[in-house]
């Protein structure tokens, strides 16, 4: 773990103004100390319960005489609360969870992510707590053939009926003014028209969904055939959909509503992705492509017009690179 340290600390007023008041040219670098110990010891920058002797003591100021404390309160990088009598009654790093503090938490909760999704694709987590396992309720509510709209919004009701905020928005049917439900989404609905599962399907045996016909695709959605499409070719959990850098989903459903015709080549082109992988035809990030769902997915991004153009037989021969293996001019799509 590191800490976020700006360049130019050492000259900061706050810096200037610690070393001058101890005439000591490199004061500055005994709070970048104190800042590492905190993070060792005082993750969340509370330093209530510590004397100023201590915490010089902590950081190698070895007269420990309370002056470098006193100076650090006047430049501004340690904040104290008093009583009405003046006595001090917290310490606190000043604006720790901001910057430092905030930036451990992030980088802590990020590896606590990867760490639990790792153990979730080994298959080694606890279904009970894993975020990425589907819970009893949404696994009967998916058998039961609800789609995620349905089930969201009978969560959010039974939130709010027991006095809890609902975190997930719903839109609620509107009513006519003869009291009639305007809402037609149940109707000659069957459960192949569903859309795709919002966290699984736990037999897998319900038709993919290609298309998203109601509506233009969003990020997610092209995210969710994604995910489909690679479970039904290399295996994983269907409804684990891939992380991404920020606004690639949203361009790329973009891109496939622009052009009527692309929207049907969306799940043809993933699939071809994954059989020249499997063929080792993608050359050395074959395997990786076959691995990582989320590298896969940038794959497909930025090959989309070459994978189309495949797709329908139309695809360029370029130069083959020097010891890049050949790629095949056509690919059974049937298989």
């Amino acid at each position: 773990m590191y800490l976020e340290f700006d360049e130019n600390f050492p000259d900061h007023p706050k810096s200037v103004r610690l070393c001058s008041a101890l005439q000591h040219p490199v004061a500055w670098a005994y709070m970048a100390k104190l800042w590492c110990w905190a993070r060792k010891y005082q993750k969340d920058g509370d330093l209530t319960g510590y004397e100023p002797s201590e915490i010089e003591f902590a950081i190698g100021w070895t007269l420990a005489d309370g002056k470098f404390y006193a100076a650090a309160v006047r430049a501004g990088f340690i904040d104290e609360e008093r009583d009405s009598s003046g006595t001090v009654t917290a310490r606190r790093l000043h604006n720790w969870m901001k910057r430092s503090g905030g930036a451990i938490k992030r980088m802590e909760d990020e590896a606590t992510r990867k760490r639990t999704f790792r153990l979730h694709n080994q298959k080694k987590c606890d279904a009970a707590s894993c975020p990425h396992c589907p819970t009893a309720a949404e696994v009967a509510a998916f058998e039961a053939g609800q789609d995620e709209a349905e089930f969201r919004a009978a969560v959010a009701e039974a939130e709010m009926s027991a006095g809890r905020p609902a975190d997930v928005a719903t839109d609620k049917p509107k009513a006519s003014a003869d009291g009639a439900d305007q809402d037609k989404t149940k109707q000659g609905k069957s459960k192949q028209d569903l859309p795709l599962p919002f966290r699984g399907d736990p037999d897998q045996t319900r038709p993919e969904s290609t298309g998203r016909a109601n509506g233009p695709l969003t990020g997610l959605s092209v995210r969710q055939i994604f995910s489909e499409v690679r479970s039904r070719m290399v295996g994983g959990l269907p409804w684990q959909v891939p992380r991404v850098a920020e606004g690639k989903d949203a361009t790329m459903a973009e891109i496939i509503n622009a052009d009527p015709a692309a929207r049907a080549d969306v799940a043809p082109t993933i699939e071809l992705l994954f059989k020249l992988a499997k063929a080792g035809a993608a050359g050395d990030k074959s395997q990786q492509i076959l691995d990582d769902g989320s590298f896969a997915f940038g794959t497909w991004c930025s090959k989309w017009t070459a994978l189309r153009e495949r797709v329908h037989g139309k695809a360029r021969v370029a130069a083959a690179q020097p010891g890049a293996p050949a790629l095949p001019t056509t690919v059974d799509m049937r298989r």
